[in-house]
């Protein structure tokens, strides 16, 4: 018992699984020499020295001069005034393409535009404290960068140590648990096992057994038990005595008009039994 309750038996497997375990981050890079590089040219560009209303007064402009819809409709007026010919087509044709170009190529441009100026006014807010954040992203990666590349193993395999410590010291406590149930509780009882299963060995075995027969044919007497009452029943009313005849009620029938009367629980006892007198 105490070599199935020693606890290295079960701690050294889990010893061995967290022991395969390791754990090495110094391969792992936040932000590359080159994307650093990037980041430092940025903040040299001078960004905020932009004139941001130049851009923003010329993307509030229209993409055209003219308002090429307005256009088209004076030339489709114009060309109903002149008379049916080849005029009078090319112009209404040079109308139908300023529509096609204003609604494939100005539409376009001024969705553009639009998107542009949202861009521009958000770069204008953030352009004058731009070069200080990426000044403070730069020093974030680079001491996250040391945190990985030197105290992360350690406290990995730190903290992982103490997990493994605390998975054994579960199976320590249970170990102890199982002890003291089998000393206190377990070997206290066995006299009484002992009786339960002596008592069970007689009854079972010397007596219970040695009358299965007789069950079996109790069981097989219940069983058809209540069909054979619904049997008698069924065929009581054929040993039942009889009180009247089967012979017709009406003595003033001509055919039985002349027939003497009788006692027919007199002359016919039963049902079954053959008339006695000498007339019949």
């Amino acid at each position: 018992m105490s070599a199935l309750l020693n606890t290295s038996l079960y701690t050294k497997d889990v010893s061995k699984k967290f022991g395969d375990v390791k754990v090495d981050l110094k391969t792992i890079v936040l932000l590359s020499a080159e994307g650093k590089q990037n980041l430092i040219s940025f903040t040299e560009t001078k960004i905020n020295n932009i004139d941001f209303a130049a851009y923003i007064e010329e993307l509030s402009k229209e993409v055209t001069r003219v308002d090429l819809l307005l256009f088209a409709n004076d030339l489709d007026a114009q060309a109903d005034q002149l008379p049916k010919g080849s005029v009078q087509t090319s112009v209404k044709s040079h109308a139908y393409t300023l529509r096609q170009i204003y609604t494939k190529q100005v539409i376009t441009l001024k969705q553009s535009m639009n998107k542009m100026n949202q861009s521009i006014r958000f770069l204008e807010r953030t352009a004058t404290d731009l070069s200080y954040k990426i000044n403070d992203v730069l020093q974030l990666v680079d001491a996250a960068q040391y945190l990985i590349s030197q105290n992360v193993t350690f406290t990995i395999n730190q903290e992982s140590e103490k997990y493994k410590q605390t998975i054994i010291g579960y199976f320590k406590q249970y170990i102890e648990w199982i002890k003291t149930a089998l000393m206190m509780d377990v070997a206290t009882c066995k006299p009484f096992s002992n009786i339960v299963d002596t008592a069970e060995i007689l009854a079972c075995s010397f007596f219970f057994d040695s009358m299965n027969t007789f069950w079996f044919g109790l069981g097989c007497s219940a069983l058809f038990l209540l069909p054979s009452i619904i049997l008698s029943v069924r065929l009581a009313k054929f040993y039942r005595r009889m009180d009247t005849e089967d012979v017709y009620d009406d003595i003033d029938t001509i055919p039985m008009k002349t027939l003497p009367a009788y006692d027919t629980m007199t002359r016919f006892p039963r049902a079954s039994a053959p008339p006695r007198h000498g007339d019949w």
